[in-house]
Formats: C-alpha cells, structure tokens, sequence
C-alpha cells in the first residue's frame, strides 16, 4: 500500500508540472510559403464552446530571395486560374483507396463497395481549397466530419498528383495543371510523378487555434511534414519577421479582453529562441508573439496561449 501510495503522488505531482493542454476543438490551416514569400498573411478562424469568435493569424516575411522573373506572361491572380479547372473532376489510386476530387465541389473516398465523402467544398484560401463537412469520422470520440484541403500547384498535365491523411479524417489532396502555370501564386511542380510526395522549396507549415476543457485558448503555427507524428522536422526557411496574433471577435457591442498566459517559440532543430529574439504585447482584444529586430532567422514552431475576459 505504501508504494501504491507513493505512485499515486508522484503521478498528481507530474500531472500538475505538465500542465497538460486537452483540445477540446480546433481548427487548423495548412500553408506553404517558399524561401520568396513576400509578406504574407494566413489566418485560422474558431468559434469557442461559449459562442465566441476567436482568429489565430500568423504574418511573416520570409528569406531574401526574388521571385523568378515571368515578364512577358500572364500573371492570372489565384482565383481567375482556378477557375479554368472548376467543376472538373481528377481520380487517383493510392494503394486499396480510390479518391476523387472535383474541384469546387466535393471530395470522396471508396474502395469496393464503401465510400465516404471527405468534404464539400467550404472556401479558397490563395492556392488551397478547402472541403468540409464530410462523412462522420468513426475513429474519433465526437465523431466530427470528414474534412480535406487541395493544395493546387502548375503541372504539364492535370492530375490528382497524391493524398495523404494528415490526422485523422484530415486529408490533403495536391492537384496539378498546365492551366495554373499562368499565375506565378502557385509552386511549379512540373516533372513530378503522381504518388510522389514533393520536396520542392514550398515547406509544408500549419496554423492552429484550439481550445482547452478549461477555456484556454491556443494560437501556435509549426513546420511538419506530418502531423500524426507529432513532431517537428527541420525548416530550411529564414524568416525576416514574423507576428503570431490571436484576436476576440467582438459581441455586439461588447469587446472581449484577451489576456495571455504563455508563449513559446523554437529556432530549426528544437533551440528555443533567445528572450531577446521575440516579445508579447497585449492590446484590448489581441495579443501578440512576434519577433524582434534581434531575431536570428530560423523558426519551426510558436505558440500563444491566452484566455478571454468580458
């Protein structure tokens, strides 16, 4: 009994040092800047268990390098590209799964006779399209539906290019076409075999907000080649300056107060940032996590932690 005892207290005791974070929802974005991203906003909006608005947005600058010189092309801006592939539908097997995608519309899964829909499609952000509200997810505990994104590069042929389950239930779909190549916004992926999964200068980064059992709020953006592992891989990007906000949306006339509670940041391979490499500040309804003019360059990883007060 008295080790029993003694395992009890020390595992309350490592329970309480971990201070664990237990997502009750979130929402994450998926995005792709390259060593040439000019400045750039991407933004993760959630509605929390009480009703409230919240947006988690990431702006950033990334590396020193130019643009590859497109004069004397069309430069079509993402939408107007897109367009040219709409309503049109591509199809890839992928070892027992056949998928199929139908741009600005839906995305399904079927092998024999079982089908699911992974998402309708919801909104376009720059070159990704996101589907939501798909089939029931059965493997997980509130059984939320099936969502997948397309991200959408220039290719020498039209095709779906290759589909990987990111997390449970979340897929990420890369189609390709000629037809995107007219719009210098989408990564060139011309040469590529389909089932290949891409290295090419666009790194692969996602921005997250969730909410904790307890209320707490979570702004982070990381850089992963894949989120089941739950790790994070080197980023080969420099940044000039980067900002991670969170921001209270108002309620009616009423404007919530956010005040935060943690933040972290870590260079490429894990090395947490120096004090005097980035700062919090708090507004009203925002607070921020953003560099300094001492900042070093590399980042895979930020986090914000905050809670809201009327």
């Amino acid at each position: 009994w008295r080790v029993c005892r003694m395992i009890a207290r020390r595992i309350a005791r490592l329970a309480a040092a971990l201070s664990l974070f237990c997502v009750a929802i979130a929402e994450i974005v998926p995005f792709r800047p390259t060593p040439s991203s000019s400045q750039t906003t991407v933004a993760a909006d959630l509605t929390t268990n009480d009703g409230s608005s919240v947006r988690c947005l990431f702006t950033f600058e990334a590396g020193s390098g130019t643009p590859d010189d497109t004069s004397g092309t069309a430069d079509l801006s993402p939408e107007e590209a897109l367009q040219k592939l709409d309503r049109r539908c591509f199809k890839l097997h992928q070892e027992q799964w056949a998928y199929e995608a139908c741009v600005g519309q839906t995305i399904r899964q079927s092998s024999g006779a079982e089908t699911f829909n992974l998402g309708n499609f919801a909104r376009v952000e720059g070159t990704i399209q996101h589907y939501d509200g798909g089939d029931r997810c059965d493997a997980l505990r509130d059984r939320p539906p099936r969502r997948a994104f397309v991200q959408y590069a220039c290719g020498d042929a039209a095709r779906l290019l290759s589909v990987v389950e990111r997390s449970v239930c979340v897929y990420e779909l890369t189609v390709v076409a000629p037809e995107l190549c007219a719009s210098s916004a989408f990564a060139d992926m011309r040469g590529v075999a389909n089932n290949v999964v891409v290295q090419d200068e666009a790194e692969p980064w996602y921005l997250e907000v969730a909410e904790s059992d307890d209320g707490e709020l979570e702004c982070s953006v990381q850089h992963s080649d894949d989120l089941r592992k739950g790790g994070f891989t080197m980023s080969g990007l420099s940044f000039a300056n980067w900002v991670l906000s969170l921001q209270a949306g108002q309620e009616g006339d009423a404007v919530r107060q956010v005040k935060a509670v943690d933040a972290a940041a870590r260079h490429s391979g894990r090395q947490p940032l120096d004090l005097e490499e980035a700062e919090v500040t708090e507004a009203m309804s925002t607070v921020t996590l953003q560099s300094t003019p001492s900042f070093k360059g590399k980042l895979e990883f930020a986090r914000l932690n905050a809670v809201m007060r009327s």
